[in-house]
């Protein structure tokens, strides 16, 4: 049976294209901020270590990448996890912990 094309469309939220997928760049000149403030930006999540930023597409949040001393309100690239000033934060609870991460399908590393 062939989609229809709003059948295809149907499983985007927003502008992000597949919320199961992200994107690790290290190539110059590609920063989640640019893709975050893009108004027409759709595509995945994505992680650049050219910034050192993180950009949830479906919301156009945009968080620094834990590192040294930058522990709050950025993205943990390893654990998938944004940590909130409050503590942990994102799409995905765990209430007996208070931990909130985004669980990724796959994650494509762009060199």
């Amino acid at each position: 049976m062939k989609r229809t094309r709003s059948t295809r469309l149907s499983k985007r939220q927003g502008s992000d294209m597949d919320p199961d997928n992200q994107v690790l760049t290290g190539i110059p000149g590609q920063t989640a901020r640019g893709v975050c403030e893009h108004p027409n930006s759709v595509g995945y999540d994505i992680v650049s270590f050219v910034d050192r930023k993180n950009c949830d597409l479906t919301k156009r949040n945009l968080y620094d990448l834990c590192a040294g001393s930058v522990t709050t309100n950025c993205f943990d690239v390893n654990n998938t996890t944004v940590i909130g000033a409050q503590g942990l934060t994102g799409r995905s609870r765990n209430t007996s912990k208070r931990q909130i991460a985004k669980l990724y399908k796959t994650r494509a590393h762009w060199k």
